[in-house]
């Protein structure tokens, strides 16, 4: 049989432009669409090229950067914001947007990274904090714009690209602040996908990405099981841990400035915030003035059957509260209590036992238990027990210097905040470094741009001096 030379050229040819066809479709799929993809292999490689790119980049272009990222959030805060709480149930619009504020402004940059000099007269040593290169984040629900703010300019800063991994509950919304970062990073003249996620989320997604080879180092910031998987992943993690922050009123306290305290820091959120007051210990003598001045700042005071109704309703098990009132407004819980309070109240607080469960859960709810105390020494005591070491935070409220420094001596937590609301121990209203991830399991505690690098050391040997 004549073999037709042309026909089968026409043929080849039809064979290698569908090849291309496809070949160029598949391409387009793997390279993702403002840092979300569908296919994890390539969300990973994209941001690992990405890094490489981005750590050529000088210092000043990185500060454009993490500047670009700052006003994006800032100006994307009020939608964002209210898309949280209407996706997720959580909180209260108006913190949140504080909140990703608080994280677009606060957040240390560049800054952070500092090179160290040590130098004798046999040399000197340059001590550089350098990229890690690929970060994993595993992000929780009660925070999933500010969290990834947070996270995004901690890793800009440290010349790191980063894989987020959102809480189920929170996907939506966290695709979209990941989608405006990268807008934000692209438009400043960085590169495509340093901050990646999936449009989807899994258990499997997860346990397959911090195992990943190319992964460098794990930020776990949701429960104690993800906590567990970036521990035992044979990867370099940093995890968050739970917190059941105690704070304590003693009888030198100035009360009505310990009861508007802690009324902000409680209802923040309402209380969604690991920081947060979660039980309030009075010494005796003060506390019905306590209970009063808090009844000024529109906390409801339950008493007799009020309790009963309020725990039987927010108290599932004694390890855990009822998963339907977390982050809910007070009125609404008092409400479904048969509680009928006007919508101005700000929160709740019960006059009970030690023994009361509230005392031991993380309620992450605006309803507080007070547990009445003799004496300052009895008050640490039980906030020690309260803390169950967790190592996270507690709250003092004091004027008497020896019992402010024998607080913060023994209860050895990351953050102490005397005579102030409890955020004040991440730059709001008082001085300290701003974060959303605090890592007490692993001792970072207070998590910055330069936790999120290695350290290398240059060593000149001979004595250098440039004067005497």
């Amino acid at each position: 049989m004549a073999v037709d030379e042309n026909k089968i050229a026409s043929i080849v040819k039809t064979v290698l432009e569908n090849i291309e066809k496809k070949g160029t479709a598949q391409t387009q799929i793997a390279e993702g669409k403002r840092g979300i993809f569908s296919d994890l292999d390539s969300a990973v490689g994209a941001a690992v090229k990405a890094q490489k790119k981005y750590k050529q980049m000088k210092k000043e272009q990185r500060a454009d950067l993490i500047e670009a990222v700052r006003n994006i959030s800032v100006e994307n805060s009020e939608r964002l914001a209210k898309m949280a709480v209407d996706i997720t149930g959580l909180g209260r619009w108006q913190d949140k947007k504080q909140k990703i504020i608080n994280s677009a402004t606060l957040t240390p940059g560049l800054e952070d990274i500092k090179t160290e000099v040590l130098d004798g007269d046999e040399g000197l040593s340059l001590i550089e904090k350098v990229p890690v290169g690929f970060v994993v984040l595993i992000a929780p629900t009660t925070h999933p714009i500010a969290q990834i703010v947070n996270h995004a300019i901690c890793m800009l800063a440290a010349g790191n690209s980063t894989f987020i991994c959102p809480h189920p509950r929170a996907q939506e919304v966290t695709r979209e602040i990941i989608r405006l970062i990268n807008d934000a990073i692209e438009k400043a003249g960085g590169p495509k996908n340093l901050v990646v996620a999936l449009d989807k989320v899994s258990l499997e997604i997860v346990q397959t990405v911090v195992k990943h080879p190319e992964t460098d180092m794990i930020m776990a910031a949701g429960g104690p099981s993800v906590v567990e998987m970036a521990l035992t992943s044979g990867k370099k993690a940093i995890a968050a841990g739970p917190g059941n922050p105690p704070v304590l009123v003693d009888d030198s306290a100035d009360i009505a400035q310990a009861a508007k305290d802690i009324i902000n820091g409680a209802v923040f959120d309402n209380n969604i915030l690991c920081i947060a007051e979660k039980e309030i210990f009075a010494v005796n003598s003060i506390a019905d003035q306590l209970l009063k001045e808090l009844a000024n700042n529109d906390f409801y005071i339950l008493r007799g059957e009020e309790i009963n109704k309020v725990t039987d309703l927010v108290v599932k098990d004694p390890e855990h509260v009822n998963p339907d009132y977390v982050g809910k407004d007070a009125a609404v819980i008092l409400n479904d209590a048969g509680i009928n309070v006007p919508d101005n109240i700000r929160g709740a607080v019960m006059d009970v036992d030690f023994d009361h469960p509230l005392v031991m859960i993380e309620q992450m709810l605006p309803v507080l238990p007070l547990v009445r105390v003799n004496d300052f020494a009895e008050g640490l005591e039980k906030s020690l027990t309260a803390e169950q070491h967790f190592g996270h935070t507690a709250m003092l409220h004091s004027n008497q210097l020896d019992r402010i420094a024998e607080f913060s001596r023994k209860m050895e937590v990351t953050i102490s905040v005397i005579n102030g609301p409890s955020y004040a121990g991440l730059d709001v209203e008082g001085d300290s470094n701003y974060t959303h991830s605090i890592a007490e399991p692993t001792f970072e505690g207070i998590c910055t741009p330069k936790n999120y690098t290695r350290e290398i050391r240059t060593s000149i040997c001979g004595g250098i001096q440039f004067s005497y």
